[in-house]
């Protein structure tokens, strides 16, 4: 890591634990405490690596994690948790963790004002009733809900930015909105691959090539990842631009069953994290 408070370089490291433990080269535990580890190394960058390799568990693996750590020595967000994995964890931790999310950390002094991409998966849960609850009790306002969204006897602020569909595509930038636009405007997958997000990412997210014919894809592989990585890069050269790049290249690995040495690029990930002294 770079310096402590600021790192990217493993913004993906869930995507890469996620798929060497469906490949069966580590282990569910060497997951959960890897990816804790980097969490807690850096207090500003990885606040959701462990939500989003959450989210890609079964049931049956979060239960095993849920019932054999500790964890509220973990850093989980339960509001970026999928509403339908909400009740594994139990209802002493939840209840603590609405607290937090819809009141903040100081009791004194609840929020007045709370996003509703922050409480929307915990209002599908079984818990609904208990953060309406307490919405009401400290007269809250949700903001930047959509349009169709009601909640009785709580203020409601609404997104009124409605976005148009291709609206960053035209302007030069790849966006996982236009993924449809991509499709019905039949936009040609190795054009997509040189574009990068609104940071300036290059290969920002791997399921847009997805909906594209998968022979097609495994002919072209090298060529996207070179258009990917090297397309304008003496203009834009910067590290961190290429952090995004490092998940999606092993989820199209991954997805389209490209033929390699699955252990080679599991040890060379160990080698890096070693050489960072993060193992």
């Amino acid at each position: 890591m770079f310096y402590q408070r600021k790192d990217y370089s493993l913004d993906e490291i869930q995507v890469l634990m996620r798929i060497f433990k469906d490949r069966k080269l580590v282990s569910l535990d060497e997951c959960f405490n890897l990816i804790n580890t980097c969490q807690n190394m850096t207090e500003k960058s990885y606040k959701d690596n462990l939500n989003n390799f959450i989210n890609t568990l079964t049931k049956k693996e979060l239960r095993y994690f849920v019932k054999n750590y500790d964890i509220k020595n973990y850093r989980i967000n339960i509001g970026q948790i999928e509403s339908s994995k909400i009740s594994v964890f139990p209802a002493h931790f939840i209840f603590n963790e609405i607290y937090h999310t819809a009141l903040g950390y100081n009791p004194d002094h609840p929020l007045t004002h709370v996003e509703y991409n922050y409480i929307s998966n915990i209002l599908k849960s079984k818990y609904k009733d208990f953060l309406h609850n307490i919405l009401i009790k400290n007269n809250s306002t949700i903001t930047n809900a959509p349009k169709n969204f009601k909640l009785a006897n709580v203020k409601v602020d609404y997104d009124n930015q409605k976005y148009i569909s291709g609206e960053q595509f035209k302007k030069g930038y790849i966006y996982y909105k236009d993924i449809k636009y991509i499709i019905k405007n039949k936009i040609i997958f190795l054009d997509i691959s040189k574009m990068k997000d609104g940071y300036s990412f290059r290969l920002p997210y791997a399921n847009v090539f997805y909906h594209f014919d998968s022979d097609l894809i495994k002919k072209n592989i090298q060529q996207i990842l070179f258009n990917g990585l090297c397309s304008n890069a003496d203009k834009d050269f910067y590290p961190y631009l290429y952090n995004m790049a490092i998940g999606t290249m092993v989820e199209l690995f991954d997805y389209f069953k490209i033929r390699l040495n699955w252990k080679v690029i599991k040890n060379k990930t160990y080698k890096f994290l070693q050489l960072s002294c993060i193992i």
